[in-house]
């Protein structure tokens, strides 16, 4: 996914949903059906719902999901047309 990006000119947006999809189909559907969720769109969409809900009562959850999110993107250097922190 990372490296197809530079050949197509791909927009930001439509490289973030790539890799949330590419999350979904390797790691969030089999444990979406580990904790009791549909392995699809609506079971991920549930899952977000109730950890977000988590999150914004629980400091530690949401610095979790922050670094969650750090490393996600650091696989992927080329999800935006400049590094992070770049002019």
């Amino acid at each position: 996914v990372n490296n197809s990006w530079a050949a197509t000119g791909k927009p930001c947006a439509e490289r973030l949903s790539d890799i949330e999809g590419a999350c979904f189909r390797v790691a969030m559907r089999p444990l979406l059906l580990r904790y009791g969720f549909t392995a699809d769109l609506e079971g991920s969409t549930e899952m977000r719902a109730r950890v977000d809900e988590l999150a914004n009562s629980c400091k530690g959850l949401m610095e979790l999901k922050r670094e969650m999110n750090k490393v996600v993107l650091r696989s992927f250097p080329n999800v935006y047309d400049k590094p992070l922190g770049g002019d």
